[in-house]
């Protein structure tokens, strides 16, 4: 195979590798190294805008100020840019993050350095699988509870002490 065409094919299975990952990717270019609002998005994956659901025409070509002016405020945005000025990735966990164009949410970021002054950043909307956690969680201490109930009802000598114990027990489980 020639060299442009093994080049092209390496080029393909790439931008697919890119666009069928499902976790989010995009490559921001940081314009000004002073300013993190100057990170203009290059490009980002279908998996980008399901986790944020922000469609990406709505942001391709569009600096970190306009399209996520939450990021800038909030001082991720300056991260970001410290990792095109470094050189050194960062893993920032998980962040909450929300604006008037991104749902909501709790999302795990990695920010990594590209060459000609860009970030890559890959990211994932976990609030659904925390709020499931959440959720049987709470199930779990429900159970505990109800078997905390039956043993104190199980081994009150009266029926007063036995309201008295559960009374204690859902106060303290309530915090109330």
């Amino acid at each position: 195979m020639p060299r442009r065409k093994r080049a092209s094919a390496s080029a393909d299975v790439y931008r697919r590798t890119f666009e069928s990952l499902p976790m989010g990717l995009s490559v921001w270019h940081l314009e000004n190294p002073d300013d993190p609002g100057s990170l203009r998005l290059l490009a980002s994956n279908p998996a980008a805008a399901e986790a944020t659901g922000l469609p990406r025409d709505q942001v391709l070509g569009k600096t970190m100020a306009e399209a996520h002016p939450a990021a800038v405020a909030s001082g991720i945005a300056g991260i970001f840019a410290e990792v095109v000025r470094t050189g050194q990735m960062k893993d920032l966990g998980e962040v909450a993050y929300g604006d008037a164009r991104v749902r909501e949410g709790t999302y795990t970021v990695f920010a990594f350095p590209l060459p000609g002054d860009c970030v890559g950043l890959a990211f994932e909307n976990i609030t659904l699988r925390m709020l499931a956690e959440a959720a049987r969680e709470r199930e779990l201490a429900i159970e505990r509870l109800r078997c905390e109930l039956i043993a104190g009802a199980n081994q009150a000598a009266t029926a007063h002490e036995a309201l008295q114990r559960a009374l204690d027990l859902i106060c303290n489980f309530t915090k109330w």
